[in-house]
């Protein structure tokens, strides 16, 4: 890898791709092949992507094999975060870290068409066979600090996670903020903004702020036209 490094310091230096390549840290990645954990073959890193800041230390990102496809970004600003994807997951996703102690993770069999993920001080659990969506917004956290303007306290300390449950559906631009909680089997329609923590199975919501709007409901991936060619009846 070094001397990868000065060949592209050689012979293209401004090349936006020398940007990229210097700053990309395949010591903080991690894969986990029949579950053992080891360092990544270099044919293991094609479009996954690690940064770091100087002086940042304890950040991993551990990937399970076997994998669909998998587009990922990490930039870690802060300390000791956790990036874990396991198996199985079809996803395209930019993930940042603004503060310490975060974490990512992200279940099995998911496929997410693209998503844009902020931490700050907390952290996103997703679980198994989710279909998520181009263009959705995790927050987990706040990137700036509010204060009370009298006495100068706090007012947006550490949240609770983002937690996404099993067979979720999430639409086009969904947005989900601190705290928010979907369980199970939830459905949430285009341009909807999570902010709060919700109970109910198998439910759709929709909105801004997101409020139920359909209850005892599920749903497949296929087409309604292919769904009942596999189901006749």
């Amino acid at each position: 890898m070094k001397f990868l490094k000065k060949l592209i310091c050689l012979f293209i230096p401004l090349a936006k791709v020398r940007h990229r390549i210097l700053r990309h840290d395949a010591s903080l990645l991690r894969v986990i092949d029949n579950g053992v954990e080891r360092k990544p073959h270099f044919r293991e890193l094609k479009h996954i992507f690690v940064m770091q800041k100087k002086g940042c230390k304890g950040n991993v990102v551990k990937i399970e094999l076997p994998i669909r496809s998998l587009h990922l970004s990490v930039d870690f600003e802060s300390n000791d975060n956790t990036v874990v994807i396991h198996s199985n997951n079809k996803a395209t996703c930019t993930i940042i870290f603004h503060d310490d102690g975060g974490f990512v993770e992200i279940g099995h069999n998911n496929v997410m068409l693209s998503c844009f993920m902020a931490v700050t001080g907390s952290g996103i659990r997703i679980g198994d066979n989710g279909l998520f969506a181009v263009d959705l917004i995790f927050y987990a956290g706040d990137a700036h600090t509010l204060l009370d303007a009298k006495t100068g306290a706090i007012l947006n300390e550490r949240p609770e996670p983002i937690v996404v449950g099993n067979h979720c559906w999430i639409g086009r631009g969904v947005t989900l903020t601190k705290n928010a909680v979907l369980p199970d089997e939830t459905i949430v329609g285009i341009q909807a903004v999570v902010t709060k923590k919700f109970t109910e199975k198998h439910t759709a919501l929709a909105g801004v702020p997101a409020r139920v709007v359909h209850q005892g409901i599920s749903w497949d991936a296929s087409s309604p036209g292919e769904f009942i060619q596999k189901n006749p009846a």
